[in-house]
């Protein structure tokens, strides 16, 4: 059985001759796991670090060194996949740790603008506030308002007019040359 560790003239071969004779192998064991070249370089070499690191406690032979090369890559593999596997799921579950900053102020801009509906719609007399929550927030149809409120048709179309008319007002005695107040009427 040969030893890679020792050699016939110098009695010792050193761990670069390792590294030449096993290096392109893992990565290529690697690749075949993981499917992306970058990665599995990596491996590779994560894979020799650990060997380095526990060189005295494999042995010398060279069935022993390519089995601990190989079990070690594909453990690395597999927490690779695993770790890339939980970033996809947090990606997936958060969406927002994908935005870039355009989508960050688009964000901050809408959290805004509703926030300055939301507190205008509260102002509204009570009749046109329940209109208004109903038509605009829990999107029903005038009809079924009129069912819901008892009242007729007319009175809804009636109430809804009046509330934009009095939150075009509010919202724009509030701050009238910001660009919020602006892009509030467009949501109207």
């Amino acid at each position: 059985m040969k030893n890679l560790l020792q050699d016939n003239l110098e009695g010792n071969v050193t761990f670069k001759k390792i590294f030449v004779t096993y290096y392109a192998r893992i990565v290529y064991f690697a690749f075949q796991i993981i499917g992306d070249r970058e990665e599995a370089e990596d491996i590779a070499q994560d894979t020799f670090v650990n060997f380095w690191n526990q060189k005295e406690n494999v042995s010398q032979h060279e069935v022993a060194i390519k089995n601990y090369l190989y079990l070690t890559a594909k453990n690395l593999c597999l927490n690779q996949i695993r770790h890339n596997n939980i970033v996809k799921d947090y990606q997936a579950k958060n969406q927002f740790s994908i935005f870039d900053d355009t989508d960050i102020v688009n964000a901050i801009v809408s959290s805004e603008i509703s926030s300055r509906i939301y507190q205008a719609i509260e102002t509204l007399p009570a009749q046109c506030r329940e209109v208004t929550r109903m038509a605009y927030i829990q999107g029903l149809k005038n009809q079924e308002i009129a069912d819901n409120l008892q009242i007729s048709i007319n009175s809804v179309r009636v109430h809804k007019q009046r509330a934009i008319h009095l939150l075009r007002d509010k919202l724009s005695k509030k701050d009238s040359d910001s660009p919020q107040t602006h892009l509030i009427f467009l949501v109207y």
